[in-house]
């Protein structure tokens, strides 16, 4: 038996050059040679040839039926990308993808089509939403909204257009799915009770449904910080335990085999349709379904009637990445597409070495040396002692390499990532496990599901929270070259086969991770583009970073796109942060800031917890490093006329930058002789909306020049143009940076 596999003639002769040429045809899109379309031909070909029940004349039949593919899916393609900026000069169509759990937060993904539209924008229908995958025609766009930009640029975010009601049609309507929406609500309305008794709101619909909408933002982000997010959303994780779950209880052998087969299929196609058919809970269902019904198809020969068919990974998995890429070519740029085909293909390719090299350098319980002349008791617990052993070897092996074949995605995507999710991963799986088969019980109306939800749940969080009180969790990583982030991380998927010069790959991560930060060698200020709102970073030879509120009300991302690639350019190692007041527009960033940065000190309507300098009031002054900082607040009162400015000293250097005070606060800061200067640079109070007050407070402050965070059609720019003054506004220019040298005495 072995021999025949080995001498398999499709296997042998395709699958390396199949190999190189996916790599090829990888860094031919990377170059911009080829379209998406590539993908799909590759993904037929090796599904074809690299499978082991496939023979060459279905290879060839697969390749050539790809290149007809791909030459219908050129023709049909645009001459040219949708620009989400210009008006639409000709209505887009193309398939709904929701992306919120109303549905009305999505992108329209064009038919065959070499660009998709679902990577250019995000849309925001108004009205009724509509089902995913229905046909829509986008006629007109409304008003645009913006990410958030600051000086370093780590990627580049969609933008988010509005579509009004009467903007957007349906090319197919039809009755809405009554049966899905009436199953929604139904199972909804038994995992409520259960998951609020339990003490976890939220959490067995995000495990079942895929709504984490009433899961709380700091349980969300505990997950997240964790490295762990991926357990909130419904994937080949949650489905092979659910498929498993199955098999352990009807069995998977003799006669039930093909029963099993079916019902497996039947479960996982209705848990798809049940969750909105999310793109990985569709991949692991169409996966998962094809391993089980190959029971269903005749042997290879006679000589394997006692086996069956028997199913390949690889197989598997080139034909959900080639079903994935015929519904869109560009699905290649989505993060979840890279991120599931990343760990997929690491699990295939790389974990059995790793687990073999786990296994050499872990401890034997079951040698033939230790169980001679032992008792039945020595026996028992060795074999039991090894088979932990086994079963660790294998989880950390896998969870290894999926997090180093998954690591570049986060790198140069969010900058982020966590060590901890490594071991964190495969020991919240007991925890995953437990939580669905209380929904189960939940859902059956069977006793026992509250307690079993609440402890899993108390076990899982409490799991989590101990590894996020460790270092690192997340960490801000460095800008760095993106074929160096890859390069490292493929060479550390190589390790096993290194041998002798693994010392080269781990020269290569120091050298990666080594800090390259420039430092500041004078005061410097940085305004982000935040649109309406606020967030200005300030360092200075002595301080790593200074956060003056960050938040926007019109604008995405503030800390994705503006503050975080910012402070990891630096690579900042504490921050002290000072909060103007409680809205939106200035504090909508700082969650992420005090979760994923060491804080020193804060000032303002924010409190932290450890050993962090809290200080606050009018006149409340503070050291940081060589900077000197005051606190100006004119009323002891909530709302723009109680925030607070902070007036900033460096060197014979003074910077003030303004809360949103503009009425009876500034006159009474102005009326004491708190903002008295000259000043080298003012941000310009309320993101510079008019005021009777604008005349007292230019004498009075004397700025050298004036920045306002805020539209470029500020109110106040006239009068600054009168006066001469030099100003900018984020607005116009986008991110504002000034830097200024120590004044000589």
């Amino acid at each position: 038996m072995a021999n025949h596999f080995e001498r398999d003639p499709p296997r042998a002769r395709l699958e390396r050059p199949l190999v190189a040429l996916a790599l090829a045809a990888g860094a031919g899109q990377v170059a911009g040679l080829v379209g998406g379309w590539t993908y799909a031909l590759v993904g037929l070909a090796w599904f074809g040839g690299g499978g082991k029940c496939l023979r060459f004349a279905v290879a060839l039949a697969a390749l050539v039926a790809a290149l007809v593919a791909a030459l219908v899916a050129e023709r049909g393609a645009p001459t040219a990308a949708w620009d989400p900026l210009a008006s639409l000069s000709e209505p887009a169509r193309g398939r709904w993808e929701p992306r919120s759990r109303d549905r009305t937060l999505g992108r329209l993904v064009a038919e065959g089509a070499g660009t998709s539209l679902a990577h250019t924008v995000d849309l925001q229908l108004e009205g009724a939403a509509p089902r995913a995958g229905e046909a829509l025609e986008i006629l007109t766009l409304g008003r645009l909204r913006l990410p958030a930009a600051g000086p370093v640029v780590r990627r580049e975010s969609r933008p988010r257009a509005t579509v009004r009601a009467d903007a957007w049609r349906r090319l197919e309507p039809g009755p809405p799915p009554r049966v899905l929406v009436t199953a929604r609500r139904f199972v909804a309305q038994r995992l409520v009770p259960v998951e609020r008794a339990a003490g976890h709101p939220g959490l067995l619909r995000a495990l079942v449904l895929g709504d984490v909408g009433d899961l709380p933002y700091e349980r969300r982000d505990l997950f997240t910080r964790t490295g762990t997010r991926h357990l909130l959303a419904i994937s080949g994780l949650h489905a092979g335990l659910v498929a498993l779950g199955l098999a352990l209880v009807f069995g998977q052998s003799g006669r039930r085999a093909r029963p099993l087969a079916v019902a497996t299929t039947l479960v996982l196609i209705a848990w798809a349709l049940l969750s909105g058919a999310a793109p990985p809970v569709r991949r692991a269902a169409l996966t998962l379904s094809v391993a089980r019904l190959a029971a269903w198809l005749p042997p290879l020969s006679s000589r394997f009637d006692a086996l069956g068919r028997r199913t390949d990974g690889r197989s598997l998995l080139a034909l959900a990445f080639l079903v994935e890429l015929v519904g869109d070519p560009g699905a290649v740029q989505s993060l979840s597409v890279q991120l599931s085909y990343g760990a997929t293909a690491s699990l295939l390719f790389v974990a059995p070495a790793w687990t073999r090299v786990a296994r050499a350098w872990l401890p034997t319980f079951t040698t033939p040396w230790t169980l001679l002349g032992a008792n039945a008791f020595e026996r028992t617990w060795r074999a039991v002692a090894d088979r932990v052993v086994r079963a660790f070897a294998v989880s950390m092996a896998a969870s290894t390499v999926a997090s180093l074949a998954t690591l570049p995605v986060l790198w140069l995507t969010f900058g982020e990532a966590s060590w901890v999710s490594v071991p964190a991963t495969p020991l919240a799986l007991p925890g995953l496990a437990a939580l669905l088969f209380g929904a189960f019980l939940a859902l059956v109306g069977l006793p026992g599901a509250e307690w079993l939800v609440g402890a899993a749940g108390d076990g899982l969080v409490g799991m989590l929270a101990a590894f996020d009180a460790l270092p690192g969790t997340p960490s801000l990583l460095p800008l760095a070259p993106g074929w160096a982030v890859c390069g490292v991380c493929l060479g550390g998927l190589a390790l096993p086969w290194l041998g002798r010069w693994w010392w080269v790959w781990c020269a290569a991560a120091v050298w990666l991770v080594w800090p390259r930060a420039v430092r500041a060698e004078g005061l410097e200020v940085h305004a982000l583009d935040v649109g309406a709102g606020t967030a200005i970073v300030v360092r200075s030879p002595g301080v790593d970073a200074l956060v003056f509120d960050a938040g926007s009300r019109d604008r995405r991302a503030v800390w994705d796109s503006a503050l975080a690639p910012l402070l990891a350019s630096w690579e900042v190692d504490e921050v002290h942060v000072v909060l103007s007041h409680t809205d939106l527009d200035h504090r909508v960033a700082l969650p992420q800031l005090f979760t994923r940065t060491r804080i020193v000190s804060v000032a303002g309507p924010i409190h932290a917890d450890g050993e962090v300098a809290h200080w606050d009031g009018d006149g409340a002054r503070l050291e940081a490093g060589d900077l000197a900082l005051e606190l100006v607040r004119g009323l002891e009162r909530g709302g723009n006329e109680g925030s607070r400015s902070l007036i900033v000293r460096w060197r014979g250097r003074s910077l003030l930058l303004s809360g949103d005070a503009e009425a009876e606060g500034l006159a009474r800061s102005l009326e004491r002789g708190d903002l008295a200067g000259p000043f080298d640079l003012v941000s310009m109070p309320h993101h510079g909306s008019e005021t009777r007050l604008l005349g007292a407070f230019l004498e009075q402050t004397d700025p050298a020049r004036a920045w306002v965070s805020g539209a470029a059609d500020a109110p106040i720019l006239p009068e600054l143009e009168r006066r001469g003054l030099a100003w900018e506004v984020t607005g116009r220019s986008g991110p504002l940076v000034l830097r200024l040298p120590p004044r000589s005495p």
